[in-house]
């Protein structure tokens, strides 16, 4: 591998690394400290202004949607500096009907407070998120068929230019509908962009280095992931804060002219001599040089076959129906827990800056566990996909005793426990998919399960909020029950390591993994997170 692949690779790393948009609702979406504005004490302190007109709720602390009702104008200036809550506890309460006002001292401005989405409102934030998930679901259809018709280059400049541009617009939140719009078509291009990019690189370096640098593409979105938090501490303004992180995507299309496409496809699009052409210039920039009787023709590329095979087909097989539905099963449990776990770092004990940097963190090591499990005998594909999910369930289910008995430090440790193994589970389950899906029907399989994916994905903003708000160990129970279940069924699936595997589904129906023909080294071929 030389330096015209490392190159692109870097280049393209800026992608991967700025990928993890998903995560900065946690801070561009915060809810901040707030209190119902009233007109006649906007002179007062923001503690004077609490303690005259908002009641208390049932833990003692002041109510962020609810205010006494009390006509204010009835009171003299000096009454009011005199003001005697205990004579007024009885007073009736309404919500808040003149806006609110927001403590700055953590979050100077967020869209929650510029849009006043809270109380009746908040749940629009979650709304937010799903907006995004559904923009990363047709992302991912949209550039497939894109990269395919015009190239992996052109489709991944486009996606980042509608990226960046939806960036920009997301960041002055006009009204909500504008948001959510936004945030759909920066969805859109932040799959579009990352799985492009990460296809062009997996098209021009070597195959030996394929699955090395597939987890080092894994491990840059996770170093995006930490770096939102961080920036987020020193930027505390929804508007700069954004700004700011779209700086690495205009740096990056000023190397337009310095990647070049994917020779592969422009071999598959039978244009021999701009392949030729770029392979030239690889070999330049590399300091090689090409075979003196090196022929373009003579370049063997790898060729899919054509199948009209269709998921109804797939389901026809009742052996296939089963394992197709305790798969997709898996994709929608894991997504679901690691979306809800990365999306509700608020509600963690601690800081929550720091919180959501170690939840990026315990991803860098899952990546390699993953590897190392998914090729050890002991545990092969099977194990490692069910094993993942079923620890991540039980630290789950252990945290709903931790929040009934307001064990906040122990509660955060068990969560980024659950965190790091679901994130095992995520990246082993595209390598078992694709493993147990019998040739003609793989892609089939593979979005499918990705569908499922995605859908839990668009659920999982609405998990910390809504279902924390009925009973606050709910989402533990929900998240760490369906893990449970979905590695449990997992152990019903065959083992791929070191068999040979179907190619038709026929042979899926009698296939048990039992021949001896020994499965490659795992390659990661493209991102689950997105």
């Amino acid at each position: 591998m030389g330096t015209y692949q490392w190159m692109v690779f870097v280049l393209v790393g800026i992608i991967a690394v700025f990928s993890a948009e998903s995560i900065n609702m946690n801070f561009v979406g915060a809810s901040p400290e707030h209190w119902c504005q009233v007109e006649e004490l906007a002179n007062f302190s923001h503690a004077q202004q609490k303690y005259i007109a908002v009641p208390l709720d049932s833990d003692g602390e002041y109510e962020e949607c609810k205010q006494y009702n009390i006509n204010y104008t009835a009171y003299s200036l000096e009454d009011l500096i005199t003001w005697n809550r205990t004579q007024h506890d009885n007073s009736s309460i309404r919500d808040c009907d003149n806006g609110w006002i927001y403590d700055q001292s953590q979050y100077v401005n967020t869209v929650a407070s510029r849009l006043d989405l809270v109380c009746g409102q908040k749940e629009l934030v979650s709304l937010i998120s799903t907006m995004f998930m559904a923009g990363i679901l047709v992302g991912a259809v949209l550039t497939g068929y894109l990269s395919d018709k015009f190239g992996r280059h052109k489709a991944m400049y486009a996606t980042v230019l509608l990226r960046l541009a939806a960036m920009l617009m997301n960041t002055f939140p006009i009204n909500y509908p504008w948001v959510a719009v936004t945030r759909f078509l920066l969805g859109v291009g932040n799959s579009g962009s990352f799985l492009t990019g990460f296809i062009l690189v997996m098209e021009i370096v070597p195959p030996n280095m394929r699955a090395t640098l597939g987890i080092v593409y894994q491990v840059d979105f996770s170093v995006g992931f930490m770096l939102w938090p961080a920036l987020a501490y020193f930027i505390r303004d929804d508007v700069h804060l954004q700004l700011v992180v779209a700086v690495p995507l205009f740096v990056l299309l000023t190397f337009w002219w310095t990647i070049d496409e994917s020779p592969r496809w422009y071999l598959m699009q039978h244009r021999f001599n701009e392949a030729e052409a770029i392979f030239r210039r690889i070999a330049r920039i590399n300091n090689a040089e090409l075979p003196e009787d090196f022929d373009i023709m003579s370049v063997q590329m790898e060729e899919q076959e054509k199948s009209t095979k269709t998921c109804f087909d797939l389901m026809k097989s009742k052996r296939m129906f089963w394992r197709t539905l305790i798969i997709d099963l898996h994709w929608f449990s894991d997504s679901l827990m690691y979306y809800a776990l990365s999306l509700n770092s608020d509600n963690l004990f601690g800081n929550i800056y720091l919180n959501t940097a170690i939840l990026g963190a315990v991803e860098i090591p899952a990546n390699f566990i993953a590897i190392f499990m998914l090729n050890w005998r002991v545990t092969g594909r099977r194990y490692t996909c069910s094993l993942s999910l079923i620890i991540a369930g039980l630290a789950s289910l252990v945290t709903i005793y931790l929040i009934l008995e307001d064990m906040g430090l122990t509660y955060t440790i068990f969560t980024m426990v659950a965190k790091a193994f679901v994130s095992v589970g995520f990246n082993s389950i595209y390598v078992f998919t694709t493993e147990i899906m019998p040739t003609e029907v793989r892609n089939i399989g593979l979005g499918t399960a990705s569908m499922c994916a995605r859908v839990s994905g668009m659920i999982a903003p609405f998990i910390g909020g809504p279902l924390a708000d009925v009973w606050e160990p709910l989402p533990p129970l929900v998240c760490g029950s369906l893990a449970l279940v979905s590695g449990s069924l997992t152990l019903l699936l065959p083992e791929t390591l070191g068999k040979n595997l179907p190619s038709t589904i026929e042979e899926a129906e009698a296939f048990e993994g039992s021949s001896k023909a020994r499965v490659e080294a795992v390659q990661v071929d493209e991102s689950t997170k997105l």
